[in-house]
């Protein structure tokens, strides 16, 4: 019995470092492990933009805890100019507890998503031009940057 005791205590331990060596290791700034990252996995159509029509972007986030970040989305106009969508009113997207994202916005010829610090002060901008887009650093821990799809 006293064997079955000492392998039991021995067989528990080996599974706690294994367990503890493949979870993500949070850095103190939410990042669960490796670089934050946007991927966007639908892309809205090439358009100069306008009022309408309206199309869904959406993605995913990886490498943060979702729950501290959200999503900041500006749609290149073909006047050269970016607009935060969907609106000024509501600049942010939320992401959801698996780091997805999907939001209903504007059409663009290109699109850029910051993923910010949800408890930041981070004020977007309701528009500016792509020299004006602001890289990683601060409150901004990724940028993803893609082009309209064409049809």
């Amino acid at each position: 019995m006293r064997s079955w005791k000492l392998w039991s205590a021995a067989l528990i331990a080996k599974l706690v470092i294994v367990a503890a060596a493949v979870a993500p290791q949070a850095d103190g700034q939410g990042h669960p492990g490796g670089a934050p990252r946007i991927e966007i996995t639908e892309v809205p159509s090439y358009s100069c933009g306008g009022v309408e029509p309206l199309e869904s972007i959406a993605g995913r986030v990886t490498g943060v805890e979702p729950k501290r970040y959200r999503l900041v989305i500006y749609s290149l106009a073909c006047n050269g100019i970016l607009y935060v969508q969907p609106t000024v009113a509501a600049p942010f997207t939320n992401l959801d507890s698996d780091g997805a994202f999907d939001s209903i916005i504007h059409l663009g010829t290109t699109y850029y998503v910051l993923l910010v610090k949800a408890d930041a002060a981070f004020k977007p901008k309701p528009q500016m031009t792509e020299a004006e887009v602001p890289g990683k650093g601060g409150d901004i821990v990724a940028v993803a940057k893609v082009r309209g799809r064409r049809k």
